[in-house]
């Protein structure tokens, strides 16, 4: 099941060794995986081989410049490209942008501004990737239970987020995953009784299915219960719940698809 990864890559290229290894450390300290490369043309080579899904790319740097490196990243990554730069060159940020640039930033960098920057960025590739992938009234299997089950789970998933979002305090955001994680349980039994009653031929795949989703919430629970406020929630814990409202999508277009064919 392909999940958005908790790990963000992050690639630095810029000519200024000292920046770059100041950029490495504090990025790794954030939970980043963290490369880097010293030019232009070891930037392009770095964005093959790592595929990262983040680049912080200096515009001025010996060997290919910085529009140049974007243009050919461009030819073989997918990842978000950040300009740098210490010049007001509003033209040559114009063309960065039209070439694929995402953003740009201006030097001398805040390290607080680049990290807000960075994590915005990020946040929003995720909510891009799942914004295609809603539920709905249609997303039905025909049984009701079950149809009532992944409405009310759905809600209270939503429910998690929001309070997430909305930087409610963590014992509250932790009941409220705990109250979700409980009724999950109960769903998935219920979901497996009617498989069997029905004659399911797949029901060892979906008990799988179950304890796989089950096994990721749980580090959910416990990763929420080792925080103690709110401002110690971070873009790792972003990742893991939006991670697993994926996770749980997946469910209810399998258990849409298979269970309705039954």
């Amino acid at each position: 099941m392909p999940l958005i990864k908790s790990v963000t890559k992050l690639l630095i290229v810029d000519d200024e060794v000292e920046l770059c290894s100041l950029l490495k450390y504090f990025f790794e300290d954030q939970g980043y995986l963290v490369g880097v490369a010293y030019d232009g043309e070891d930037g392009i080579a770095k964005a093959k081989s790592m595929q990262p899904d983040l680049i912080l790319l200096d515009i001025r740097m010996p060997v290919v410049n910085g529009l140049e490196a974007l243009k050919r990243i461009k030819e073989c990554s997918v990842a978000l490209v950040i300009m740098m730069t210490a010049l007001a060159d509003m033209a040559l940020l114009d063309k960065c942008l039209a070439a694929g640039a995402h953003s740009y930033i201006f030097k001398p960098l805040d390290l607080d501004y680049l990290q807000k920057t960075v994590e915005d960025t990020v946040k929003e590739e995720l909510e891009r990737e799942i914004a295609p992938i809603l539920w709905s009234e249609e997303l039905v299997t025909g049984y009701d239970d079950i149809d009532e089950d992944h409405k009310r789970l759905n809600q209270m998933l939503n429910r998690v987020n929001a309070g997430f979002n909305d930087r409610v305090d963590m014992r509250t955001l932790h009941a409220l995953f705990s109250d979700f994680l409980i009724h999950c349980l109960e769903h998935f039994e219920r979901e497996e009784r009617l498989q069997e009653q029905i004659g399911y031929l797949e029901i060892e795949f979906h008990e799988k299915e179950h304890q796989f989703i089950l096994g990721e919430a749980e580090k959910i629970k416990n990763h929420l219960s080792a925080i103690d406020e709110v401002d110690q929630a971070s873009l790792d814990t972003f990742h893991l719940l939006q991670s697993f409202k994926i996770l749980w999508y997946q469910h209810l277009i399998t258990a849409d698809r298979e269970l309705s064919n039954c």
